[in-house]
């Protein structure tokens, strides 16, 4: 489907809108949506054939997963918010932030993990 918007170039341009209660909108929602999706179900299958190797770090990590899912948006946001006040381009501060937001996600569940009460909870 990407491909398809890369070869007819900017023709398609002219049936999207980019927000509003309109045709064009719904069409570029609905294409956003299946192309995620299918990038979703591509990664699970790469790294089901790739990278399903154990390794400690694999290993130690997994235990806090459900916990980094819950909490990961605050941090992501408050970092976004962060790096929006520093002068760093759009791909800097994106490397930042994805690599600074699982650092701190992994590093705060972690730390929710050790609290005995919220330890049931996640």
């Amino acid at each position: 489907m990407a491909a398809a918007h890369f070869l007819t170039g900017s023709w398609l341009d002219g049936l999207y809108a980019m927000g509003g209660w309109n045709a064009g909108s719904l069409l570029w929602s609905l294409v956003e949506t299946l192309m995620c999706t299918a990038w979703i179900i591509g990664l699970l299958v790469a790294f089901r054939q790739w990278a399903n190797r154990p390794n400690r770090l694999v290993a130690a990590l997994a235990p806090v997963t459900f916990t980094v899912y819950v909490l990961h948006v605050p941090v992501v946001v408050a970092l976004q918010y962060a790096m929006a006040l520093t002068p760093v381009g759009p791909l800097a501060a994106f490397a930042v932030v994805a690599a600074g937001g699982a650092v701190a996600s992994f590093a705060l569940a972690w730390c929710v993990r050790r609290i005995p009460y919220l330890r049931a909870l996640v």
